[in-house]
């Protein structure tokens, strides 16, 4: 019997054998050929694929010219071991708009650099001949599939053996294993649908790996997940993996058995992994580590739930994880262990670009007991671990400062705007001047302030202001200056004195992100009977309060409340993003809500 392993490498021995065997042939399609069986040259090529097929025996090999191929492609039974290559994805054509399947494949079939395209609906581009006679094993290679949503690019036998390696997926799903099959590869492929594509994998194999592959999802409908019914594969290779933009559902949906996610980074938006348990085999668990789960604020990077009466366990160890609303969350904790993570940014050279800069939390801070290519602790992130990448770590400057934000009140101008979370960040540089377009100099530096918040106390009433910021870290690299933000005093004296304003809300908070406390400052306007009572509320990405801070006998004008981490009842929150919104005469008057991030 053929191992798992043997069948893996089955299409790849075949393509060696093949060159070999004295009795192959070749065979040509072409629009420019004379058309003369059995169409051995470029000069007497067929004008028909299916033509050189059956013209071909075992282990031939058809090669198909340049320009569009109109025709549904049938392989019999017997046309096993044989070999398709085009003149490349950018020249050769294979396309239908009718319904029903545009390849079908036989035993052993290799393709290359050919584009097919199905633009009907609820069909599939490659499908085997037969779903449960003798092993279809398919190879495909730089092979481009475009078509419409409701299409499937590649139908997996239950039978067989599919490696697809180095194509590009199009508005459709690309590889549907729900048929039970020994061994599916999907390597350094890129999938970037267009448009509503359910999804991207749908699998079910004894084994399955999904590495070095790049997934896009550019239109970010609703109900798109990368990788879906992964709970009945027996082994989940997932690793080295870039899974940007998916929908509303789980990026990766019931993952399970002896399953493993490593290097991967996730960037989605939108909830992560979906773990569940299939099965009451206690040895079953999906190890997770050396990822990034980064900016899934509408939802939970991990989530591990009960499929009645069972759970998953998952050892989730020495990832890194930012910007998330729900790091990790089960009914039962003790279903998963949580060793080595870090809970910082990753350090990116770019959002298009993720290799780690110099100074990144993340550089060695994989398993220690599993090495980068250049025998160092592994990195944590796509270019992490045995199938990595040995780069040069860039030191570059913080990132520009953004979201500048100014306000008047009392005599002072406060100027706020997010702050840099790079590790090896230290200070700004914060200039003003009372000219637009002002060119930032040793001249017109007022400031060099560590947080994210500047009181200006020092101006004139008659004066508009504007100002420039910078930001530097410890190796003294200097970010480019920020967007200008104009402070336009005219009729200032308006706002002072016994004119407060009339405008209840949340000014901003400082610092944020935070780690232990932040203060919170507001505004409470002159608006009704005074003294106030106010409540400024806490809440979280599902809309839950979890704080109350009351303030009794407020009077109108700018104000200021702490707020610990802490919910009502005393207990520290976990690291997310939360909402924070101001109240006055019990709910008649309330603020929008503001963004805090709570960073452990």
């Amino acid at each position: 019997m053929t191992t798992i392993k043997g069948r893996a490498y089955l299409i790849c021995l075949l393509l060696i054998i093949v060159s070999g065997i004295t009795q192959a042939d070749y065979h040509y399609a072409s629009h420019d050929g004379s058309n003369e069986y059995p169409y051995t040259s470029w000069d007497t090529a067929a004008d028909s694929i299916q033509d050189a097929i059956d013209a071909a025996e075992p282990y031939d090999t058809v090669y198909i010219g340049v320009g569009e191929w109109y025709e549904l492609i049938r392989m019999d039974a017997e046309d096993s071991c044989m070999t398709f290559i085009g003149s490349g994805w950018d020249s050769t054509l294979i396309w239908t708009d009718q319904p029903t399947w545009l390849f079908m494949r036989a035993r052993n079939t290799s393709l290359r650099d050919i584009c097919f395209e199905h633009l009907a609906t609820q069909s599939a581009v490659i499908l085997a001949f037969t779903l449960f006679g003798p092993p279809t094993d398919l190879y495909v290679n730089h092979c481009k599939f475009k078509g419409t949503c409701h299409s499937c690019a590649i139908l997996g036998d239950a039978n067989a053996t599919e490696i697809i390696e180095n194509c590009v997926f199009d508005s459709l799903s690309a590889y549907d294993k729900s048929f039970h099959g020994p061994l599916g590869v999907f390597r350094n492929n890129i999938c970037a649908p267009t448009s509503h594509v359910l999804t991207s994998l749908f699998i079910d194999a004894d084994k399955i790996v999904v590495e070095n592959n790049f997934f896009y999802n550019v239109s970010r409908w609703g109900g798109n997940r990368l990788l879906c019914n992964a709970e009945h594969i027996d082994t989940l290779i997932m690793q080295n993996n870039i899974c940007l933009y998916f929908g509303e559902t789980a990026m990766i949906e019931n993952v399970s058995r002896g399953s493993k996610f490593a290097y991967n980074i996730v960037n989605s938006h939108r909830p992560g992994l979906s773990l569940a348990k299939y099965s009451n085999d206690s040895t079953d668990y999906i190890d997770i580590y050396g990822n990034v789960f980064m900016n899934i604020e509408n939802g939970t990077a991990i989530d591990i739930y009960p499929y009645s009466p069972y759970y998953e366990y998952a050892s989730i160890r020495y990832n890194c994880f930012w910007n998330n609303g729900i790091d990790i969350y089960s009914e039962s904790p003790a279903q998963y262990d949580s060793i080595g993570n870090i809970f910082v940014e990753p350090m990116f050279i770019s959002s298009n670009d993720y290799h780690l800069q110099a100074f990144s939390p993340c550089i060695n801070a994989g398993d220690p007991e599993i090495l980068d290519l250049d025998s160092t602790r592994s990195d944590i992130g796509i270019y992490g671990g045995p199938l990595g990448e040995v780069y040069e770590y860039q030191d570059l400057p913080p990132g520009i400062p953004d979201s500048l934000y100014g306000s008047i009140a009392n005599d002072t101008i406060t100027v706020q705007w997010l702050y840099n979370t790079e590790a090896d960040f230290n200070y700004y540089l914060l200039y003003r001047d009372t000219v637009s377009g002002f060119e930032p100099s040793v001249f017109n530096l007022i400031a060099e302030p560590e947080t994210s918040l500047y009181i200006d106390t020092d101006f004139e009433h008659t004066n508009n202001y504007y100002y420039r910021i910078s930001a530097i870290d410890n190796q003294d690299n200097v970010s480019d200056y920020s967007e200008e933000l104009a402070v336009i005093l005219t009729d200032i004296r308006d706002l002072f004195g016994s004119d407060v304003p009339r405008l209840t809300s949340i000014i901003g908070n400082y610092p944020n992100p935070f780690n232990s406390q932040t203060i919170i400052r507001y505004n409470i306007g002159n608006i009704g009977p005074m003294p106030v009572d106010v409540k400024i509320e806490i809440y979280d990405l599902l809309g839950r309060v979890v704080r109350i801070l009351t303030e009794n006998n407020r009077y109108p004008g700018e104000q200021e409340v702490v707020w610990d981490g802490r919910d009502n009842q005393g207990g520290e929150l976990s690291s997310g993003v939360y909402f924070v919104k101001i109240k006055q005469w019990e709910g008649l008057i309330e603020s929008r809500p503001r963004k805090i991030v709570l960073l452990k």
